[in-house]
């Protein structure tokens, strides 16, 4: 029952994500991010690449012209590695991925 109950909450997040990118509404969207953030919490759900450009893990909110991205070089055991760093407009705070 447990397995049935985690894909039937992963096709629910996949909809509210298409839900996402299709809509312009703004509340809409934050309201649909509140809503795979918790479906994620309780089915122990892990982000997407296409999660983590879309909305902040922190405040919730769909990332708006406000925030910010970067590109890095962080060398690492004598290896370059590019990391991608966005900032939050509304909450401040950074994400940080590997290219």
């Amino acid at each position: 029952m447990a397995k049935k109950d985690k894909e039937i909450a992963q096709e629910r997040k996949i909809e509210l994500l298409s839900i996402l990118k299709k809509t312009k509404d703004e509340t809409l969207k934050n309201n649909c991010v509140k809503q795979i953030a918790l479906l994620s919490e309780r089915f122990n759900l892990r982000r997407t690449k296409e999660e983590k450009d879309l909305y902040c893990k922190y405040c919730r909110t769909v990332y708006s012209n406000k925030t910010k991205t970067r590109i890095k070089h962080i060398k690492k055991n004598k290896k370059k590695i590019l990391k991608k760093i966005i900032i939050c407009g509304n909450c401040g705070k950074d994400q940080k991925q590997t290219l």
